[in-house]
């Protein structure tokens, strides 16, 4: 089998960073029969202090169908990437991040010489979305200014998960470069025994709301607070996921202080990957006021676990009304947002049964789809199919 090897910044057994680990999990998880997959990464979940237990770090474990080094704090630098490299002899590498310093650290190797000359996936996981840009914007701006020019990105196949991050790309990369558009990899079965029974009973009037997500500036989860207020009925809206930006959790905290009586809003801590559609299954819908997704496992899981959505208009998910999924708003119409939000209120038990129904066999009929696994094969065979790249031919 052709060997690829995977950069990361987190990966298995952690479950507390954003979608790029389910993503590369569930393409190991389902072609790793046909190709063999390494996997360089942190030793430790997002926001960790402590390794993980059971891990030799620094060293290689096997994790599912995947070789993975295990890095402790402080080693993801040249020597161990030099270290992999030599140990895992790839034939393509595929990296989850544009702005990683891992990733840069194995460009930086590249462009001098002194990694493998093979080719290079490059998957930037909605990193060049508006929304995502803006954060940290100028830093970012620099950075591109000096890596463009520097050749440090050049000679590589873009991966987009759909058709506006292609666009996205295209702004960023330039439209000369080869991009291929495959979603993101969900798993072959969410809730495989789901049974619409054991959801909560939906009466006008009273609804359950979920946020699942790292709570973080990007994902916006102050946005929908500050309109929660305005909603006519009986609102319990919980918030799962990680708190990983203070400042942004805070301002949240502010908000939630300041609800009426007839609103409930509770942070429930974080669950595992494994653990998020059966979480979801309690409650009647999903919201993400997200600033951009390339993907967005989430919105998918939610859908297997009978719960139509709520989400901004900077994801794939687009023309959810039209399939009787739920709504996608533009984030500078509160006004809408406020509509949708009281329909959710408002929803009888029938409709909502027949919207549920319509979620769930959305989510069966994409995960049942062989696209899904062709798409990114194609990707990764494009790759492998190149010639070698003559790094020092475009210097």
């Amino acid at each position: 089998m052709k060997k690829i090897l995977i950069f990361i910044d987190y990966y298995l057994p952690g479950y507390k960073s954003g979608g790029a680990l389910r993503t590369i999990a569930n393409m190991v998880d389902r072609l790793g029969d046909r190709y063999d997959f390494s996997v360089i990464s942190r030793g430790f979940d997002s926001g960790d202090k402590h390794t993980y237990e059971g891990i030799k770090i620094n060293e290689w474990n096997q994790v599912g169908k995947a070789k993975v080094f295990h890095a402790g704090h402080g080693h993801l630098n040249f020597a161990t990437i030099r270290r992999v490299l030599k140990d895992s002899t790839p034939d393509a590498v595929y990296l989850t991040s544009f702005f990683s310093p891992l990733g840069i650290k194995f460009l930086t190797l590249r462009r001098l010489g002194v990694a493998p000359d093979v080719p290079v996936i490059l998957a930037p996981e909605g990193e060049f979305s508006p929304g995502a840009l803006k954060l940290k914007a100028m830093k970012k701006k620099i950075f591109r200014g000096l890596a463009f020019p520097g050749k440090l990105y050049r000679n590589l196949i873009w991966k987009a998960a759909s058709e506006p991050e292609k666009e996205d790309i295209k702004r960023v990369a330039g439209r000369a470069c080869e991009i291929f558009v495959a979603p993101n990899m969900p798993p072959r079965v969410m809730l495989e025994n789901y049974d619409f029974g054991r959801k909560p009973l939906k009466s006008s009037g009273a609804v359950r709301l979920v946020f699942l997500s790292r709570v973080m500036r990007k994902k916006n989860l102050d946005h929908t607070l500050r309109i929660l207020p305005e909603v006519k009925g009986e609102v319990e809206f919980d918030i799962w996921g990680p708190l990983e930006d203070q400042p942004h959790w805070q301002e949240c905290l502010q908000l939630i202080a300041a609800m009426p009586p007839n609103i409930k809003v509770t942070h429930r801590g974080s669950v595992s990957h494994e653990e998020v559609a059966e979480t979801m299954s309690a409650y009647h819908f999903f919201v993400l006021p997200t600033l951009g997704e390339n993907f967005g496992h989430v919105v998918l899981e939610a859908f297997s676990a009978g719960c139509p959505a709520l989400v901004s208009d900077q994801t794939p998910w687009l023309n959810l009304p039209e399939k009787n999924l739920g709504w996608d708003v533009p984030l500078k119409r509160a006004d809408l947002w406020r509509e949708a939000l009281q329909k959710c209120v408002d929803m009888d038990a029938n409709s909502y049964e027949k919207t549920s129904g319509a979620a769930r066999q959305y989510a069966v009929d994409f995960l049942a789809s062989p696209e899904v696994e062709d798409a990114t094969a194609r990707v990764l065979e494009r790759a492998l199919a190149q010639n070698k790249i003559a790094v020092s031919s475009a210097a």
